[in-house]
């Protein structure tokens, strides 16, 4: 190598050794670029907020002092966290709302629910204090807003109002499954199916005894009635002949004009002649009650009869024809005839009365 190689050599790597301490002193390496991320979910993200979560927030309203505590600041899907607010004024102490709600923005991903009444507590100098506490639980998985209304509390007898305002805070929702995928559950399980119900056979008997009282009930009610009717219509006739008059009254008023009548009379004179002399022929009603009421040895009973026999037959000789003239006398004959066996039977009328029945 000649001696101008030699020159030219040593000044390239002068150079270049120049050229790299120039490089190492002012050189600045760039920092790798990351790679975009995506949104994990389709909520909205509030970043004006740090993820840095306050686990406390305290507010000071002149006499009033208000704590908001939240247990857990990230939380999976399936957790939930205990928020705890308290409150410290002079008492009486109330809080409005109840509970303190979401406003609209946060209410489609979370669920605020009260875990117990709320707990007071008195304080020294006349002071109160309230503890109210909820369970929050999320509805999405993401950075999730959680944003409260405003807390009104009246405080003291003259009840001062004071409105305390919390921070807006962004609380990161995590889930084991990245993306749920409906084919990976497993199919539902149907319930057991239920035993067969137990035939019940309701026994008959108790209602054929009920209805079987009833009957007999009812007839032991109705008895006496029943037996008053069937002694009347069969001891007492009158009201027979009486109905069937009254009933032929409206018809014909000439009823008694006609031969029956006539027979019927002269039958009803020969008897009281027969039973009182000749003089009972031109008796009327009152001479004939009378001789009535002298005959004690007559039972009561059947003296009523012939008062009534008397008193219808005085009642009939004054009415005016029928067309059932006839029917109606037969009939009140009929009821005379009946009282005259029964004064025989008992042995009130004799021999007297015996002939006049014939």
């Amino acid at each position: 190598m000649t001696g101008h190689a030699r020159f030219r050599w040593a000044k390239s790597v002068l150079w270049a050794g120049i050229l790299a301490t120039l490089l190492a002193m002012t050189g600045r390496a760039q920092p790798p670029q990351s790679p975009p991320t995506s949104a994990t979910s389709n909520t909205p993200t509030e970043r004006s907020e740090p993820l840095s979560i306050p686990a406390v927030q305290e507010r000071r309203l002149g006499p009033v002092d208000v704590r908001l505590e939240i247990s857990r600041t990230r939380l999976t899907l399936s957790e939930f966290a205990e928020v705890q607010i308290i409150v410290e004024g002079p008492s009486p102490v109330t809080i409005q709302p109840e509970p303190l709600p979401l406003r609209a923005r946060s209410i489609p991903f979370w669920s605020l629910t009260p875990l117990a009444p709320d707990r007071r507590e008195p304080l020294p100098n006349e002071r109160e204090r309230i503890i109210r506490r909820l369970r929050l639980e999320p509805f999405e998985v993401g950075d999730l807003l959680l944003e409260w209304t405003p807390l009104r509390i009246r405080s003291g007898r003259l009840g001062q109002e004071a409105i305390a305002d919390f921070r807006r805070l962004v609380i990161p929702v995590s889930s084991a499954l990245a993306e749920p995928n409906i084919d990976l559950l497993r199919p539902m399980i149907a319930p057991p199916p239920l035993p067969p119900m137990p035939e019940v056979v309701t026994p008959r008997w108790p209602q054929s005894l009920l209805m079987a009282v009833l009957l007999v009930g009812v007839l032991v009610m109705a008895w006496p009635r029943l037996r008053r009717r069937w002694r009347e219509s069969r001891e007492r006739p009158l009201p027979w002949a009486v109905r069937l008059h009254r009933n032929a009254l409206a018809i014909d008023p000439q009823w008694n004009q006609s031969e029956c009548w006539n027979q019927v009379a002269a039958l009803h004179q020969a008897w009281w002649r027969a039973m009182a002399g000749d003089a009972a022929a031109s008796w009327g009603l009152p001479e004939r009650l009378a001789w009535l009421e002298d005959r004690a040895d007559w039972p009561a009973e059947q003296r009523d009869h012939w008062r009534q026999l008397e008193a219808e037959w005085e009642h009939l000789r004054y009415q005016p024809e029928t067309p059932h003239r006839q029917q109606v006398a037969e009939t009140w004959w009929m009821a005379w005839i009946g009282e005259l066996a029964r004064l025989a039977q008992i042995g009130g009328l004799g021999e007297t009365g015996g002939n006049a029945k014939n």
